[in-house]
């Protein structure tokens, strides 16, 4: 099978869902398909304000980027990242023997925003200025927009977890069987390797890694992040986030806990698996998630992840057995949760084993192999609709 895989972004192993996508064509060729790919620099840009780009500018460079390259070769499968190849999927319609179009999500756009809103009224420390609300409202109108354009054009939707497929299905309409829910997972390094035991020294260390955001629950890190500092001087918490947000990281913490708290810029995945090989804990409390590799990279290296019940980590984390769980935004849930972590050893140890093995269960292989399933499906209705009585005798 042909791939050709679009995403706006650079082909960085090392972030987020730009890893996603490398990982991806890594273990789609490792299954034997051919996988091209279109990345930021082979789609262009002149508008330099992200939002506006997404907006406005993007859609139509994809589109132009994609009927460039199909003029010259030919594919089963289009693979666009987010919805900003609905005009592609659009203009297929009208192609003879064309490529299916999947539409991969990172976290659906629609899920998203239903996840947030009970978020909007509450007073919080990162906020955005006043006069870019309007503004956001605007473009989060189009944008959603957009994103219900990618549901429509789209041979089929994959979604990184069952609530972003059973919010399209429940509030959008989505035909079932155009959504797919096909799971993420570990960097390959991180599982193949056995993790360090799980000692006191670890057991003692509290992590973070991600973005520093309201989205992320960055008040939240910083009120719990506080007090469990607090109750347990023997404790220590890493915080990894970009370097320009250190500042604004630093500040909400309580200064008398600040000399206990150590703030890491961006790395490499081997650098990364060092620090997590280094801690015990792990802290996701995000508003949001969609797919959020960071539970399984810790899961994988045997950390005691205590994360807010959304998206992939709903998914793949059974509470008390190989993680925990809390409602996002329960500053209250994430003390007791890593109160009752830090105070039983011997919980700590079971649960980290638990998490391994069931990170095993996550691979960039059974990724690939599953898109490639949904993609046959795909190709063989659309194959028995362009010939209805081909399966007749």
């Amino acid at each position: 099978m042909r791939f050709l895989v679009v995403y706006n972004g650079p082909p960085d192993p090392d972030s987020g869902s730009s890893g996603t996508v490398c990982q991806t064509n890594i273990a789609l060729r490792g299954l034997g398909h051919e996988v091209d790919a279109i990345f930021e620099d082979g789609i262009g840009r002149s508008l330099t304000n992200g939002n506006l780009h997404y907006a406005f500018e993007l859609p139509g460079r994809i589109l132009k980027a994609t009927k460039i390259r199909l003029r010259t070769s030919r594919y089963d499968v289009l693979l666009i990242s987010q919805p900003y190849g609905y005009l592609v999927g659009k203009w297929l319609r009208g192609c003879h023997d064309a490529p299916i179009y999947l539409h991969r999500s990172h976290g659906h756009e629609l899920a998203v925003s239903s996840q947030i809103k009970p978020w909007d009224n509450v007073s919080l420390g990162l906020t955005r200025p006043l006069w870019k609300e309007p503004v956001s409202r605007l473009l989060s109108t189009r944008l959603q927009r957009q994103a219900r354009l990618g549901l429509k054009y789209a041979d089929g939707t994959i979604v990184p977890c069952s609530y972003d497929r059973e919010w399209l299905i429940t509030h959008e309409g989505a035909d079932p069987r155009k959504v797919r829910c096909i799971f993420h997972a570990s960097q390959p390094a991180y599982l193949a390797p056995t993790p360090l035991p799980y000692t006191r020294e670890r057991h003692n260390k509290l992590l973070y890694v991600g973005t520093f955001s309201r989205i992320k629950g960055g008040e939240v890190l910083w009120d719990v992040g506080t007090a469990i500092l607090r109750k347990y001087p023997n404790l220590s918490l890493t915080v990894v986030t970009r370097r320009a947000d250190h500042k604004l990281a630093m500040a909400g913490f309580g200064g008398d806990v600040a000399e206990r708290i150590r703030m890491l810029d961006w790395m490499t995945q081997s650098d990364l698996l060092d620090v997590y090989d280094r801690h015990g804990l792990q802290i996701i409390p995000s508003i949001y998630e969609g797919a959020g590799k960071v539970h399984y990279e810790g899961m994988s290296r045997g950390l005691c992840v205590a994360c807010s019940s959304i998206g992939a980590m709903r998914d793949s984390i059974t509470s008390g057995e190989n993680g925990l769980l809390v409602p996002p935004g329960d500053r209250d849930g994430y003390l007791a949760a890593l109160s009752a972590l830090i105070e039983n050893y011997d919980l700590a140890q079971r649960i980290s084993e638990n998490a391994r093995k069931k990170s095993a269960e996550f691979t960039w292989a059974r990724t690939a192999s599953e898109i490639v399933a949904y993609a046959e499906e795909l190709i063989s209705e659309k194959s028995q609709r362009a010939n209805p009585g081909s399966q007749q005798h």
